[in-house]
């Protein structure tokens, strides 16, 4: 059987943001939690050979000391770093997937991100059987029930796949997969996170998404100006793209197999706590 592959480059950073649905003040329990979700996800069925580049930013030893402990014989390295920040790291994961020769397929992760053990393989089988561009395994709930993210679809944007329903949807967080060819294509717009745009003002533009509108700006001017400033930030950073710019198609799993693991994000269509149960009590 022909092996999937898959270039990974996540980042950690030690402090904990926002409001974990676990380890809420540890971070470092919150990363070995993600992390060996991850793993196990990757070596299910042993049909996936991966590399893993860990991007520790400003961590105390005891990661490093965990990660090499994990990875003991697979194919992995350590890239220390001193407080470059959210924006930096992103950079630096941009430029590994970029550079390297391993894998077409290439996956941006995230240390607060939580994995079903089937998850790698359903999304690397659906990226290698149909024409994707992006795709996320996480199903955000804003997706169901914010405004500015309901799409209309056309019958092409639905693909039902060995049991699993997928879509297309607008935008979604920076833990993602994508086709390297793709991510070279749209580099330049990544590259506009790194100098402050909003990750959600960027797919929008990528997917060419409805921030076309200049009058649903004036109108959420009014109305959440939070909304606003996404238009606001797509109209500064990539103005070409969103309105004349090679439209992508972003496909996201309507029964989420990872989640990100802030409490107000948590994906609904799983009770992650029974699942979050099995990996602590193993816990060291």
């Amino acid at each position: 059987m022909k092996k999937h592959k898959l270039a990974i480059a996540y980042r950690v950073y030690p402090l904990i943001s926002k409001i974990p649905a676990v380890y809420q003040e540890d971070k470092f329990k919150l990363v070995k939690l993600g992390f060996d979700s991850l793993i196990d996800s990757l070596n299910l069925k042993n049909n996936i050979e991966y590399k893993i580049w860990i991007i520790l930013d400003a961590c105390p030893n005891e990661y490093a000391e965990y990660f090499n402990n994990k990875l003991e014989k697979l194919d992995y390295e350590l890239i220390f770093t001193d407080k470059i920040g959210n924006q930096k790291t992103f950079d630096l994961q941009l430029k590994i997937l970029l550079e390297q020769d391993f894998s077409d397929y290439v996956y941006f992760a995230e240390d607060d991100y939580f994995y079903l053990k089937d998850n790698f393989n359903v999304a690397l089988e659906f990226i290698e059987n149909n024409n994707i561009d992006f795709l996320t395994t996480y199903n955000h709930p804003n997706n169901n029930s914010l405004e500015i993210a309901n799409i209309n679809r056309q019958e092409s944007d639905v693909i039902l796949y060995k049991n699993y329903k997928w879509q297309t949807q607008a935008s979604t967080t920076m833990t993602f997969f994508a086709k390297k060819s793709t991510l070279s294509e749209t580099k330049d717009i990544f590259l506009t996170y790194t100098k402050k745009n909003f990750d959600n003002a960027m797919w929008f533009s990528l997917t060419n998404y409805k921030l076309t509108n200049i009058f649903k700006c004036l109108y959420y001017l009014i109305k959440d100006k939070s909304i606003a400033y996404i238009f606001l930030k797509a109209y500064l950073f990539v103005p070409y793209q969103l309105f004349f710019g090679k439209k992508y198609k972003l496909w996201v799993i309507t029964q989420s197999l990872s989640t990100h693991l802030d409490k107000p994000t948590i994906a609904n269509e799983v009770d992650w706590q029974s699942e979050f149960d099995f990996y602590t009590k193993h816990q060291k």
